[in-house]
């Protein structure tokens, strides 16, 4: 046997073993040497073993060569500590055929080396290894605290999620919970290119996005869970008084989903101080009649009642929903009715520059007298308005023929006369505007 043998140099694993047993300690490995010497061995030879031959390697066939290989290959990886190790369990984990739906787990990623350290879970010299599996499984897999390796439970409470343990723990479709979760910046770019069971995200982050998801009703739903009805809640979406998850029609999902709990926070804002009331009677209305009688949008109703700027508002006995919500309306037109301020409607410059209709909208349609759209504050309708420093600038600029007379206390028409002989023409061109106005710079004093 002597003379058929093959010599062969000793491997790193057979030196490390060889100075262990001389009680030789020049060259240390870190977490290999806190383990048994014969737990050195067979950890190297079964890690490398599927290192080499893959997870499902066919151990039961091996010869010592095999062995010698994979114990070799083995103590490349335990050698770097728990660093590289970590590494080599993803790496099988990676390896592990892409499915849209894993129900394997670590058994069918670690393969043997798994079913060895399950079968050898009465030796402790092992342990260290599976404390290792152990820590690597409960940082990167979506394991729940009903999950157990090793007859251990991984973690106390979840840590990670991922799509698939998600939709299973919300009832969710895994389609429609991975677009909340992009939508919700919980997902990686690259998350279209992962299974469900791959893309996994913070546990904890997620937790509140999850619930709300999982308590999500449609937009119909939330308008009858909040009496509203399907305008008046539009009404409050677009205000920004109800609020709309991530879920939206721009985020590819059929549509926006509201939480219960925050509408039952607008609720409770709108109900606050509420006195009970069995049969209100006017001047005592809801909402959308309050604003209907006030020529305002229900959105300032609801606006002052939020902003507690009534005296007082009622609700129906019994209920608790937006219909149930009566103000004053006759206190809310008061409220809503302001003075024009600082801006004129086109009627009071007209009497401002004694002039007739077509005069003023001619000089608003050419710009020389500056106007914007405005919100009436007596009956809440749009109107042109005019600035009152604009007129005034205006006035300073421009005078008419009737205006100059009565200033210089001579007939206008001898004022014409006077002004054409002088070579002074209007500023205007008759057929654009239909009066007569100068620059007051060309006339002479």
């Amino acid at each position: 046997m002597a003379d058929e043998a093959t010599v062969a140099p000793s491997t790193k694993l057979e030196a490390y073993l060889l100075d262990r047993v001389a009680g030789i300690d020049e060259t240390r490995h870190g977490w290999l040497d806190a383990l048994s010497w014969h737990a050195v061995a067979r950890v190297c030879e079964m890690m490398g073993a599927v290192a080499v031959n893959g997870p499902m390697a066919t151990i039961r066939d091996y010869v010592d060569e095999d062995w010698r290989r994979a114990g070799e290959a083995g103590f490349e990886i335990a050698s770097g500590g728990v660093v590289e190790i970590r590494r080599f369990l993803d790496r099988m984990r990676r390896s592990y055929p892409d499915r849209r739906v894993d129900n394997g787990g670590p058994q069918a990623w670690f393969g043997r080396l798994h079913t060895w350290l399950t079968d050898s879970v009465s030796e402790r010299a092992y342990e260290p290894l599976r404390d290792l599996v152990v820590g690597y499984v409960a940082d990167t897999v979506p394991v729940g605290p009903e999950d157990e390796f090793f007859g251990r439970r991984v973690v106390q409470r979840r840590r990670l999620h991922s799509i698939r343990t998600a939709a299973l723990e919300t009832g969710l479709h895994p389609k429609r919970l991975r677009k909340i979760l992009a939508a919700g910046g919980l997902l990686p770019p690259s998350h279209t290119d992962l299974s469900d069971d791959r893309v996994v995200f913070d546990a904890d982050e997620a937790s509140e996005l999850l619930a709300s998801a999982r308590r999500a009703i449609s937009q119909a739903a939330a308008a009858a869970y909040t009496d509203a009805g399907r305008v008046q809640f539009a009404l409050l979406v677009n205000h920004g008084f109800i609020k709309a998850g991530v879920t939206s029609e721009k985020k590819g999902l059929r549509g926006p989903t509201y939480d219960p709990v925050d509408l039952d926070a607008f609720l409770v804002s709108l109900l606050d101080g509420a006195i009970e009331v069995e049969a209100p009677y006017f001047p005592i209305v809801n909402i959308p009649e309050a604003a209907k009688r006030a020529n305002c949008g229900a959105a300032e109703v609801v606006r002052l009642i939020l902003g507690r700027k009534l005296a007082k508002v009622w609700r129906r006995a019994g209920a608790q929903g937006y219909a149930s919500v009566f103000v004053d309306c006759e206190e809310i037109r008061n409220m809503i009715r302001q003075d024009y301020g600082p801006d004129l409607n086109l009627r009071a410059v007209e009497a401002e520059l004694r002039t007739s209709t077509r005069v003023v909208d001619a000089l608003v349609a050419i710009g020389v007298l500056p106007s914007r759209r405005a919100t009436n504050p007596l009956n809440r309708c749009p109107y042109t308005a005019v600035r009152k420093d604009d007129l005034e600038a205006f006035s300073a600029r421009y005078v008419s023929l009737h205006a100059l007379a009565r200033e210089k206390g001579i007939h206008f028409m001898a004022l014409k006369r006077d002004l054409i002989d002088r070579g002074i023409q209007p500023a205007f061109d008759h057929s654009t505007v239909p009066a007569t106005f100068y620059l007051r710079e060309a006339i002479p004093d």
